[in-house]
């Protein structure tokens, strides 16, 4: 942990060092985040993997990414190092080749949104906090939650979309403005239009409670005491099920398929996108 940058200038003077920091997790320190040098609008950075998980460089970049995006707010992140690993998650994460570093340009859709709708992994998760975000006629405070669940499934699979292009894309050609909301055959035909293997499911719950058993991520739609509703859902190593955006603000919500439909659903029909283990 003893890597020092400097940047010099056409003089070979030093221009600035590096500064150390720690991105932490649940209490634990998993990553460090070392940033060479920043100007006023682009961070350079180099991270070393500290946490031995099995998908540790996905869930860390991500850490990263998020973490220096929510604390410096830049138009412009590039990544310096040499790992080949980290650079290959990197690609997936909106990153592009860019002479001898990977340079990821940060939307400005990204700062429309507050810090506090994100998780420590730039997951949406407070659907009430995008009301500066459109979505066709509306907020997407108010109808949102399906273009969200679509971007946080496309992230979770490594086919990490804008707001912007993930929000616009599925906004466009509705004659109702979207004011009802999303169809969930436009989010399903969009998912596979960018290249994810998902299945669709539309029946009793426990049919798409079985799916979700033989899934490891996807998307359900339920209709709760208020309306209807879109949630990302991924499956955790202890066999539970980790729920975005289920309770805004909620960034740990996570239970079994069972528990959740028995707390939050009210009809016997549900909706289910779904990608097979």
């Amino acid at each position: 942990m003893n890597r020092v940058f400097i940047r010099k200038d056409r003089e070979g003077y030093i221009d600035s060092v590096l500064v150390s920091q720690y991105v932490l997790s649940d209490g634990r320190r998993i990553v460090g985040f070392y940033r060479a040098f920043k100007d006023e609008k682009t961070v350079f950075f180099d991270m070393e993997i500290l946490d031995s998980e099995k998908d540790s460089i996905s869930r860390n970049a991500s850490l990263v990414l998020n973490h220096i995006i929510t604390n410096e707010k830049p138009d412009r992140i590039v990544y310096i190092g040499e790992n080949e690993a980290i650079k290959a998650r990197l690609l997936k994460q909106l990153f592009k080749e860019e002479e001898k570093a990977l340079v990821r340009e940060v939307e400005p859709y990204r700062y429309l949104i507050p810090n506090q709708a994100f998780d420590e992994e730039g997951f949406i998760v407070h659907q009430g906090l995008t009301e500066n975000v459109r979505f066709g006629f509306l907020s997407s405070k108010r109808n949102g939650c399906g273009w969200i669940s679509a971007y946080n499934l496309l992230k979770l699979c490594g086919k990490e979309q804008t707001i912007q292009e993930v929000s616009t894309a599925l906004s466009k050609g509705n004659l109702l403005g979207e004011v009802f909301g999303e169809s969930i055959y436009r989010i399903f035909l969009y998912l596979r239009r960018n290249g994810l293997p998902v299945r669709i499911t539309h029946a009793f719950k426990s049919v798409c409670l079985r799916n979700m058993a033989k899934s490891k991520c996807g998307i359900l739609l339920y209709i709760h005491k208020r309306g209807s509703h879109f949630v990302t859902y991924r499956k955790t190593e202890d066999g539970r099920y980790h729920f975005y955006n289920a309770v805004y603000g909620d960034k740990y919500t996570v239970m079994s398929p069972e528990e959740f439909t028995k707390k939050y659903t009210i009809s016997p029909i549900s909706f289910l996108i779904w990608i097979p283990e």
